[in-house]
């Protein structure tokens, strides 16, 4: 049975032009990612699916988990935990940064900082979340809006 895989691994499965994933694991950041994917894992590519499989996605505060730029991206079914950017960097999204166009279903958000807005998710672009759950997601520091999400000039839409 395999317990987790880390970043570089799904960061892999992304790049392998599969328009679907289906996670069998947790993934967990390696402590000697942090540097590697300190925006996080970039999401650039067109039309994939990643589904955890209720599987988590952990960060372990030390990292974003997903920068999205590509479109037609949907997320479903993950845990994404711990996710955390700080304030070297110019926009928040503890877990995701979107700047792309990205669908969230039947997911939960836990335990996400970011020292700008939106401790779980930044908002840039267009976004959808269905049936998904937050808790104990914050952003901190000045002027900072959105513990768990923050849409900045985005199209967004949030259901169940």
């Amino acid at each position: 049975m395999i317990r987790s895989k880390n970043f570089k691994f799904l960061d892999e499965l992304i790049d392998n032009d599969s328009d679907e994933i289906t996670l069998n694991c947790d993934i967990i950041l390696d402590s000697s990612e942090e540097k590697k994917y300190f925006e996080g894992i970039e999401l650039d590519v067109d039309n994939i699916v990643i589904d955890g499989n209720n599987h988590i996605i952990d960060a372990k505060g030390k990292t974003r988990i997903f920068s999205v730029s590509g479109k037609n991206i949907t997320l479903k079914n993950i845990v994404f935990k711990n996710g955390h950017i700080n304030n070297d960097y110019p926009t928040g999204g503890g877990a995701i940064y979107n700047n792309g166009e990205a669908t969230i279903i039947n997911s939960r958000f836990s335990d996400n900082h970011a020292e700008h807005d939106g401790g779980a998710i930044f908002n840039e672009s267009i976004m959808k979340i269905i049936n998904t759950k937050f808790s104990n997601n914050i952003s901190t520091g000045n002027f900072v809006n959105g513990g768990a999400v923050h849409n900045s000039f985005g199209d967004i839409e949030i259901t169940d």
